[in-house]
């Protein structure tokens, strides 16, 4: 089979850097990723033990280390990116802008960002973010408990089975405050303006630098019905180390999404 390398619009995520087994689910199977290959929009893209690709678009660009699983989505019409990771370890380097436009999620964490770099990593029973540059707001999408962590901050949610998750933050300096989430729509507008005022301090736009943390609760979770396509996942488990789409991805209500932050925020992009 020959797998044709489709030319690079402005907004195209494309391999500039693979090496290693990287695959690509297409029609059901899982095919090769080329150098140079463009990714499609919400395909799923997985490395191998000794895979490593970096997609690049613009000047950001979303590295997968060994073993990991994702799908990037585009908004159209809009520049908002978000990565689904399933399991595995991403690298996000966003470009700095006046407006939150990327965001990861994971089983049991969503982050947004207005530009900054980070690695998000997600495992059986935890996902954790680590700030190398700017500031992420971090959400546990099982309470919508949420903070904002900076430079050499890690937030990490941990949970297993159908236990209650846990949102702790170690690292440098003063480790924030989680804030728990007080009432259905506050957590998407304190949240957003927290991050807004941290990185507008962090980037010097002079906005000030926010309260210490978000309250209330977001509504709106990604929804139900999983993105499975076969038992193909990592380790031979469902998709995606159990449902393919990590957070629940389809439509309509239902628990597992990101919810809150993600939720609310994206939901009404995606």
């Amino acid at each position: 089979m020959v797998l044709s390398i489709v030319p690079a619009l402005a907004d195209d995520w494309v391999a500039t850097r693979l090496r290693g087994e990287v695959l690509q689910l297409v029609d059901g199977a899982w095919q090769p990723l080329v150098r140079s290959a463009v990714v499609s929009d919400d395909r799923f893209v997985r490395t191998s033990g000794n895979g490593r690709v970096a997609f690049q678009r613009d000047g950001e660009t979303i590295e997968l280390g060994p073993n990991t699983q994702i799908r990037i989505i585009d908004r159209e019409g809009e520049r908002f990116t978000t990565v689904r990771q399933n399991f595995g370890t991403v690298t996000i380097e966003a470009e700095v802008q006046n407006v939150q436009h990327f965001a990861v999620e994971t089983p049991f964490l969503a982050a947004v960002v207005k530009g900054t770099k980070f690695v998000v990593t997600s495992g059986k029973t935890r996902s954790s973010v680590k700030v190398n540059r700017g500031a992420v707001a971090v959400e546990d999408a099982q309470t919508h408990r949420h903070v904002v962590v900076t430079v050499g901050q890690t937030a990490t949610v941990a949970g297993a089975g159908n236990s209650t998750t846990s949102l702790s933050v170690s690292g440098q300096g003063k480790l924030p405050k989680v804030e728990e989430p007080e009432h259905d729509d506050g957590l998407v507008s304190d949240t957003v303006e927290v991050v807004d005022g941290l990185l507008d301090g962090l980037l010097g736009n002079g906005h000030g630098n926010g309260n210490a943390g978000g309250h209330g609760n977001g509504s709106g979770n990604s929804g139900s019905g999983n993105n499975g396509n076969g038992n193909s996942g990592h380790g031979g488990g469902n998709e995606g180390g159990g449902n393919s789409g990590g957070n629940n991805s389809g439509s309509g209500g239902g628990g597992g999404g990101s919810g809150g932050l993600i939720g609310g925020v994206l939901g009404i992009l995606l």
